[in-house]
């Protein structure tokens, strides 16, 4: 029981370098928990000649849930951290990003950017023929939410 608990965490821990949108803490909290109740355990059961007594699964799932708390609350204090951190997006850094064209009309329409690994959606402009789904690459910027684009 307890060695699964620890394969599950360690599954959930992978989970959150796997996927990109797992970042506000619950995942890694969920990983922490059955990794911490897995630990648990195991020391409570090497303590007590492998009876395992309600008391010793109570314990194991307090310090669990206390290491669970701990590690949502410091995933959730880095993630603030790092937003309050970083610096507001510049004219320049669109300029010779890669996108995609959402829809198209004429000569203008929406484009998706990632920009320094954020993902923005922009009002563009082009003399290229462009339809949903195309490449494009930002020429120039008149405003961070305002570019003009070729196809690439």
């Amino acid at each position: 029981m307890f060695y699964g608990s620890i394969v599950i965490g360690i599954l959930f821990l992978v989970a959150v370098f796997a996927v990109d949108d797992v970042y506000d803490g619950m995942v890694p909290a969920l990983g922490a928990l059955f990794v911490a109740f897995g630990a648990f355990g195991l020391i409570s059961l090497s303590s007590s000649d492998g009876d395992v007594e309600g008391t010793f699964l109570m314990l194991c799932g307090l310090g669990a849930l206390a290491f669970a708390a701990a590690t949502f609350v410091g995933f959730r204090f880095l993630r603030r951290g790092a937003e309050r951190s970083s610096e507001p997006l510049t004219v320049g850094d669109l300029v010779s990003s890669k996108g995609n064209v959402l829809w198209w009309r004429g000569d203008a329409g929406e484009v998706s950017l990632v920009v320094r690994g954020e993902k923005r959606t922009v009002r563009a402009r082009s003399l290229d023929a462009l339809r949903a789904g195309d490449a494009v690459i930002v020429v120039r910027a008149s405003s961070v939410s305002d570019v003009d684009v070729v196809a690439g």
